[in-house]
C-alpha cells in the first residue's frame, strides 16, 4: 500500500466514515448527508474535496456572500460551492496527518451545521427527493442518487 492510501484510510477511520481504495475516496453518512470525500487532481492528494447533496427547503441556492462568509468562518476551508443540489467544499491542503484529521472534523462538523441552520436538507442530486442516497461515481464525476435516479443512470449506460 501506498502513504497516501494508509492516509487515507485513516482519515477516514478518524472522520467516522470508510475508505473505498478502488475509487480513493472516502465516503459514508454523518447526520443524516451522505458524504463523498475525494482528491479533485491526484497529483495533489492533500487538496481535498467534501461533496454532499442537499436542497433548502424554498428550493434557494446559496448566496455569494453564504458562502463566502461560511469559507472564511472555518479556517481549514477554502471554498464552498454549490452546482444545483451538490455541496462541495475545497478543504485546505494539510500534509501533517494528525492536522488533516482534526481540520477534516472541523470542516465537516461546520458544513453539516452549516447547512443545518440554513434549512438544507440532504436530498438526491438529480431530482431533489429526500430519500435515502448513496454515493456514486460515473464517467469520473460523483454524485448521490436515490434508488429510482440510480436505476435510470445505470439503465443509461
Amino acid at each position: 500500500m501506498s502513504k497516501v492510501t494508509d492516509n487515507y484510510e485513516a482519515l477516514a477511520a478518524a472522520v467516522g466514515l470508510r475508505y473505498d481504495g478502488a475509487n480513493n475516496t472516502i465516503y459514508g453518512q454523518k447526520d443524516g448527508y451522505d458524504l463523498i470525500v475525494y482528491a479533485a487532481d491526484s497529483r495533489y492528494p492533500y487538496m481535498l474535496t467534501i461533496h454532499t447533496a442537499a436542497k433548502s427547503p424554498t428550493g434557494a441556492a446559496l448566496t455569494k456572500q453564504e458562502k463566502k462568509e461560511f469559507a472564511k468562518s472555518v479556517k481549514s476551508v477554502a471554498a464552498l460551492r454549490q452546482e444545483g443540489n451538490q455541496i462541495l467544499v475545497s478543504h485546505k491542503a494539510v500534509n501533517k496527518q494528525e492536522k488533516l484529521k482534526e481540520s477534516m472534523k472541523e470542516s465537516i462538523s461546520s458544513l453539516l451545521s452549516f447547512l443545518k441552520s440554513k434549512g438544507y436538507s440532504p436530498c438526491c442530486s438529480v431530482c431533489s427527493r429526500s430519500e435515502e442516497v448513496a454515493s456514486f461515481r460515473f464517467g469520473g464525476t460523483y454524485t448521490h442518487l436515490c434508488p429510482d435516479c440510480e436505476e435510470k443512470m445505470r439503465g443509461n449506460m
